[in-house]
């Protein structure tokens, strides 16, 4: 694959980036080193870093940074791959931990983490299909397995954090969302719903569940649940592709479009109709997209409108994309 320079011309009205980050399989669906492409908003490009060896090769499918310290980020890839960085993505190294095997992911090869949360003070979740489910209370240097068997045999797809390193929740396959306060020790059943639950946004005490029906909302932290769907607009949509938040601002993509809520869920608008497959949100006003195989825009006006952001010459299928801008 080629690397080439990012283009900065569309990018001199704007404030800087420290790294922009994209998940990519670089010849998609070929067999090739899975990378993460890493620049910036001034137009200074890094070779990309494979992590891992073609022999077992996946796509990166979610990057998150710290948000208080986006020098720490990890990247979660298809057959079990999970790799951080403590230098905005420059490098990258294996965690520690016993994320690598564990009797409760038979097919943990098949697994791909497709979710992954940062909860504050170091503590990242890890979930995705495959029924995977994982902590790191320490940037992604150390990575364990959280227990599941208070969860019936629910297939976990997703995981967000409700504020603390043991407070989190889950969206499984077809069993609903679960709550656990303790860190997996025990689990409550909070949503009773049998579509797929993609995503997770938790903003103060408001949980939202993305579905493939559209989306779920609670304000009490998954005490109650309004009436669904509780949002015409996303009603039919396919919710799972991915979301970002800022304060009360939520970005959405999915395969039928762009959808923006500024009051944290309880009203949308749909911004686009063409599909996306991934979202950052860097600001209320400056957000990133990916649309595909080179095809990534960028907002400077909460997603009205896009322009285009080069990506390179990589040739590749970007998944996912993580940023973080100066104040």
């Amino acid at each position: 694959c080629q690397y080439g320079p990012v283009d900065a011309t569309v990018f001199n009205t704007t404030p800087p980036f420290t790294n922009i980050l994209f998940g990519t399989d670089p010849l998609f669906p070929t067999d090739n080193p899975i990378t993460t492409q890493r620049g910036t908003f001034g137009g200074a490009f890094a070779t990309a870093d494979s992590f891992n060896s073609p022999a077992t090769d996946g796509d990166v499918r979610k990057i998150r940074m710290a948000t208080d310290d986006p020098n720490m980020v990890v990247a979660g890839a298809r057959f079990g791959i999970l790799r951080k960085s403590s230098d905005a993505g420059a490098t990258w190294g294996v965690p520690a931990g016993n994320w690598s095997s564990s009797p409760d992911v038979p097919n943990y090869l098949n697994a791909q983490f497709s979710s992954i949360h940062y909860g504050g003070g170091g503590t990242f979740f890890f979930a995705g299909a495959g029924g995977i489910l994982m902590r790191s209370v320490d940037y992604g240097a150390t990575i364990n397995y959280l227990s599941q068997a208070g969860l019936g045999g629910a297939d976990v797809r997703c995981v967000a954090g409700l504020g603390t390193a043991t407070d989190l929740v889950v969206g499984t396959l077809a069993d609903g969302m679960w709550r656990s306060a303790d860190a997996g020790a025990t689990w409550a059943q909070i949503l009773a719903v049998t579509d797929l639950i993609t995503h997770i946004e938790v903003i103060g005490s408001t949980i939202l569940a993305f579905t493939v029906s559209g989306v779920w909302r609670s304000t009490d932290y998954g005490t109650t649940w309004p009436t669904f769907p509780n949002t015409a607009i996303l009603s039919g949509a396919y919710m799972g592709t991915d979301s970002s938040v800022i304060g009360t601002h939520v970005f959405v993509t999915s395969d039928t479009g762009r959808f923006r809520s500024t009051d944290s869920g309880q009203t949308w608008t749909q911004q686009s109709s063409s599909g996306h497959l991934a979202v950052k949100a860097l600001s209320a006003q400056i957000v990133l997209y990916v649309e595909g195989s080179n095809n990534a825009t960028y907002s400077a006006n909460g997603g009205i409108t896009t322009l285009p952001f080069a990506m390179g010459t990589y040739q590749g299928y970007a998944w996912t994309v993580e940023g973080h801008i100066y104040p």
